[in-house]
C-alpha cells in the first residue's frame, strides 16, 4: 500500500495495527533491495547519472518541504 500506492507510512500503519517505524523499516529495506536489484542492470555512467537525477531529486523536494513546514507556502 506505501510502495504500490500513494499513501503514507504512518496511515497504512494505523490500518494495520502496527508501529509505523516498523512498517518505515520494512519499506526502507524493501526500497533499498529493489534498487539495488535496478542499478545491478546498469552500466556505469548509467549509475552515476542515476545517483545524480536522485541527488537532486531529495534537493529539491527538500526545497520544496522547508517553505511548507514554515506555513510558508500551500500544498
Amino acid at each position: 500500500m506505501v510502495l504500490d500506492g500513494d499513501r503514507t507510512v504512518t496511515d497504512v500503519a494505523r490500518e494495520c495495527g502496527i508501529h509505523d517505524t516498523t512498517l518505515g523499516n520494512w519499506v526502507r529495506v524493501c526500497r533499498h533491495r529493489h534498487d539495488a536489484e535496478e542499478t545491478r542492470s546498469l552500466s556505469g555512467p548509467e549509475r552515476a547519472r542515476l545517483r545524480g537525477l536522485e541527488r537532486q531529486s531529495r534537493e529539491l523536494r527538500e526545497k520544496v518541504q522547508f517553505p511548507k513546514s514554515r506555513g510558508l507556502l500551500r500544498e
